[in-house]
């Protein structure tokens, strides 16, 4: 039931987002520079926030120290995230469009 995950993140990006989602590894632009655990902090706000799962459900398995990260995630399955980020990807997109 825990779905794990690929990502790929870019800090010190001018502004933190989630990519539009096609397919793994997710992409993720984040603000905060990598020191200290800063980004990865950031990287789980904004996925906990974007799949509507508690931050505390989210473990990095690997990659702590590197821009390609797995992620574990408690109680969801691959196939809901994969279905949220669609749902973002499509939201986001008819925004930008208005």
């Amino acid at each position: 039931m825990d779905a794990v995950i690929d990502v790929v993140v870019a800090p010190n990006a001018s502004q933190s987002c989630i990519m539009p989602f096609s397919q793994f590894p997710l992409r993720v632009r984040l603000k905060a520079s990598p020191r200290e655990g800063r980004a990865n902090d950031e990287l789980i706000k904004i996925l906990s926030r974007k799949l509507s799962v508690p931050q505390r459900n989210f473990y990095i398995i690997a990659g702590k120290t590197s821009r390609r990260k797995k992620i574990k995630i408690a109680g969801i399955d691959v196939r809901s995230v994969e279905t949220r980020l669609h749902k973002q990807s499509v939201r986001s997109a008819n925004t930008s469009q208005t």
